[in-house]
């Protein structure tokens, strides 16, 4: 009879491979299955964020006109009010701006003749007379010579 225990023993092995083939089955239906979800959602939020950006401003009241039945004619026609808004602009318009010149600074410069040179130094402007030339008066500022005074 070792037939039969030997069957039997072949009968339990497979049972148990069968049983470990089904769990191993279930186990990858149900990673599958989570991976399947999770795909979904992160789907599902990129496409409801990418909505939610691009929409236009709804906040903004829809008037529809309603049609009002009216219970008898009127004889004069309906008077309409026009109401005209004025915008306040600024128009902003250049200003010249006087520019303050600066004054001319009065410069004089006295340069004293040397005593023992016999020639005469050379006017550095050309306002003064040559006959004054060798005098250190000449060189003077107009209202310290006294010639100007009277």
């Amino acid at each position: 009879m070792s037939y039969g225990k030997d069957k039997e023993r072949l009968d339990a092995q497979r049972y148990v491979a069968q049983n470990e083939n089904a769990k191993r089955e279930d186990s990858a239906a149900l990673s599958g299955m989570t991976i399947g979800i999770l795909l979904a959602l992160a789907v599902a939020t990129l496409a409801g964020a990418f909505l939610y950006l691009s929409r236009r401003d709804e906040s903004a009241p829809v008037v529809t006109p309603a049609i009002s039945p009216t219970a008898a004619p009127s004889s004069s026609p309906a008077e309409k009010q026009t109401i005209i808004r004025e915008e306040k602009t600024r128009e902003l318009v250049p200003v010249p701006v006087p520019q303050a010149t600066a004054p001319q600074p009065n410069i004089n410069i006295t340069i004293p003749s040397a005593p023992s040179s016999s020639v005469a130094p050379s006017s550095s402007s050309g306002t003064e007379g040559s006959s004054n030339a060798g005098s250190p008066a000449a060189s003077a500022s107009p209202e310290l010579s006294p010639s100007s005074k009277p």
